[in-house]
């Protein structure tokens, strides 16, 4: 629903059915842990806050001041609660989920640089959803504040921003090496929840995804470039969807940067849902994107979804169903 929303139907189906097949897909959601509890609050905490900026964004635009604008301001507000809701909520799930909030601010700061109309009428609404964010994470974040101890695990863990903090970069450097080419080089070097150092994607999945990788930053360069050669030219909707999209996967990985294991599909877990969106950001373009005539749209957009599908299926089913286990 909500790559549908940002990105069209073809993008939205097509990442739910990849991730359905997804040998991290399987593993997370037939597991009682914890970690998988962080996707779904997300989710719908961004689908929330991307329905409210889409609400003030276009329909306070056509009305003049009568009950409808009272109505949609309302809906705009609701909406910003429930995103702040969810995000509050997350951070009860997995220590991933912490750093959620700081993609929807991330977004915010892109917006004043690229797009800063769009952010007309919707700081009462971002306020709103901050204020609920800290109210639904203060009684963890209290209980953290007078027992330090319960966050053991989480120094455990913390071995790369530890040796940063002592002067060492070198840990930290390779995990982000490790963290952005998780995509198509080594992954979870760990048994536990995958077969170790299996990257997310085979050959042609991790194709499809560097290309949506590489939409996705054409974009958003074309909107900033644009802003700065003529100050009134605002992003598109595709740009800032773009944007959000990339602060997302980033943000999300970027606790396996300061954590071990490297490349850890659990710390990682609040990312899951963007590297699907992105690995089927190519099959959206040609379907409805691409300069081609419609029919030979559909043609070789149909073609590229059957290939990405098939390809991960072949590949992670039976890594999941017969590998693994063995």
């Amino acid at each position: 629903a909500l790559a549908r929303r940002m990105f069209g139907a073809a993008v939205g189906l097509m990442a739910s059915a990849l991730l359905a097949v997804s040998f991290w897909g399987l593993m997370y959601s037939r597991v009682g842990i914890r970690h998988s509890l962080t996707p779904v609050l997300m989710l719908v905490a961004f689908y929330w806050f991307w329905r409210a900026m889409k609400i003030t964004n276009h329909e306070l635009r056509i009305t003049n001041g009568d009950r409808s604008e009272l109505i949609t301001r309302r809906s705009s507000l609701v909406a910003f609660f429930l995103s702040g809701l969810f995000l509050g909520l997350g951070f009860h799930s997995y220590f991933a989920s912490r750093g959620a909030p700081l993609i929807p601010a991330a977004f915010v700061v892109y917006l004043l640089l690229a797009a800063p109309s769009r952010l007309r009428g919707k700081w009462r609404g971002l306020l709103a959803m901050a204020v609920m964010t800290a109210a639904v994470a203060a009684p963890l974040l209290l209980t953290v504040a007078s027992q330090p101890e319960v966050e053991g695990r989480v120094g455990e863990l913390a071995l790369p921003l530890i040796e940063a903090r002592a002067g060492n970069f070198g840990p930290v450097i390779d995990h982000a090496v490790a963290a952005l080419t998780m995509a198509h080089a080594g992954g979870d070097p760990e048994w536990l929840y995958n077969i170790p150092e299996r990257p997310i994607f085979g050959a042609v999945g991790a194709i499809f995804f560097w290309l949506g990788v590489a939409w996705a930053f054409g974009q958003v360069a074309r909107s900033l470039w644009g802003r700065l050669r003529r100050p009134r030219q605002e992003a598109s909707p595709q740009a800032t969807a773009a944007a959000f999209l990339l602060l997302w996967w980033l943000g999300g990985i970027a606790p396996a940067i300061l954590s071990v294991p490297p490349a850890s599909l659990g710390h990682v877990i609040l990312a899951q849902p963007a590297f699907y969106i992105l690995a089927t950001l190519p099959v959206g373009a040609l379907a409805g994107w691409a300069r081609l005539p419609a029919a030979r749209r559909t043609m070789v957009a149909g073609m590229a979804a059957v290939l990405l599908f098939a390809a991960t299926a072949a590949r992670d089913l039976p890594d999941y169903f017969v590998e693994w286990p063995a």
